[in-house]
C-alpha cells in the first residue's frame, strides 16, 4: 500500500515538474494568440506564406486560406487578420465538433449572412453576426446551419438589412423546431 501511494506521488510530481515548464510556454503562446485576434493590419494575399504566420490550429493553411479568399470576394478587399480569425475561429469549432465537413462552403454561408444584412462594411456588425450564427448553429445542435439562415434571409430580401439579432434568433428556433419535428 505505501509502495503505490509513493508511486503516485512520484509521478503526480514528476507530472507537476515537467508541466511547471509548459504553463510559461502556453501563456506566451495565448499571448501571441490574443495579439494576433486583434491585429488589424490587412492580410498581404490569401496565400501559404502569407497566412501561415496567421492562422489558427484548428484549420489548416489551405483551409484558411480558401476562408481567406470567401472573405475577400463578399468584402471586395482582402480582410484583416483580425477578420480572418474571426471567421476561421467559427468554421473551425463548427468543423471540429462536427457539424460541418465542407469549411470553405461553410465560410461561404457565413459571409454571405453577413452580406444580406448588410454589414459587410461594419466591422463589428460582421463580428457579431458571425458570432451569433456560430451561437445559433451550436444552440440548435447543428439543425440550423449557415446555410439555412443565408436561406432565409435571403428569403427576405431587404427585410433582412432590418431583421434584428432577436428576430434571427426567434426565426432560426421556429426552423429548429420544425427540422426536429421532420426527425432531422
Amino acid at each position: 500500500m505505501k509502495l503505490n501511494r509513493r508511486r503516485k506521488v512520484a509521478t503526480s510530481l514528476a507530472a507537476l515538474i515537467l508541466l511547471s515548464g509548459c504553463g510559461k510556454s502556453s501563456e506566451k503562446e495565448a499571448a501571441e494568440q490574443r495579439v494576433l485576434d486583434a491585429d488589424p493590419t490587412v492580410v498581404s494575399a490569401c496565400t501559404f506564406d502569407a497566412l501561415y504566420p496567421v492562422h489558427i490550429s484548428m484549420l489548416d493553411v489551405e483551409e484558411t486560406s480558401a476562408v481567406c479568399e470567401k472573405m475577400a470576394r463578399a468584402m471586395g478587399h482582402n480582410p484583416s487578420v483580425k477578420q480572418l480569425r474571426h471567421l476561421a475561429r467559427a468554421v473551425g469549432l463548427l468543423s471540429v465538433q462536427g457539424r460541418t465537413k465542407d469549411v470553405v462552403g461553410t465560410a461561404y454561408q457565413f459571409m454571405r449572412v453577413v452580406e444580406v444584412r448588410g454589414q459587410l462594411k461594419n466591422e463589428q456588425a460582421m463580428y457579431a453576426t458571425i458570432e451569433l450564427v456560430f451561437k445559433i448553429a451550436n444552440g440548435t445542435d447543428g439543425r440550423v446551419m449557415p446555410k439555412d439562415l443565408n436561406v432565409f434571409l435571403t428569403s427576405l430580401g431587404k427585410g433582412a438589412k432590418t431583421m434584428s439579432d432577436q428576430g434571427l434568433i426567434n426565426s432560426a428556433s421556429m426552423l429548429s423546431i420544425m427540422k426536429q419535428d421532420q426527425g432531422g
